[in-house]
């Protein structure tokens, strides 16, 4: 896994406001976040009132593991340790 990936597993993803719009015919707007270190992004529809109305989420390649749910405790804590590895020089 790339340490990007790796890092962003273990702290959660630094998102930072990417691009937005308007959509007339929904009356709403679409908000485009993408992540600094893994470049994930992050799409959420907003209400006139500021209210979301969905997300989701577009990964690069290689980072979701195919046939993976959510992770475990114990998995989690592979994680940790390989960001913490990752880091050591």
């Amino acid at each position: 896994m790339p340490e990007a990936n790796l890092h962003c597993r273990d702290y959660g993803h630094a998102w930072r406001p990417f691009n937005a719009r308007y959509l007339p015919d929904e009356r709403s707007y679409e908000q485009v976040l993408r992540c600094t270190r893994c470049r994930a992004q992050r799409f959420r529809v907003l209400d006139s009132r500021g209210q979301v109305v969905s997300s989701r989420y577009a990964y690069k390649r290689g980072y979701l593991v195919q046939g993976m749910g959510r992770l475990s405790t114990s998995e989690r804590g592979l994680i940790r340790l390989a960001s913490v590895k990752a880091d050591m020089p």
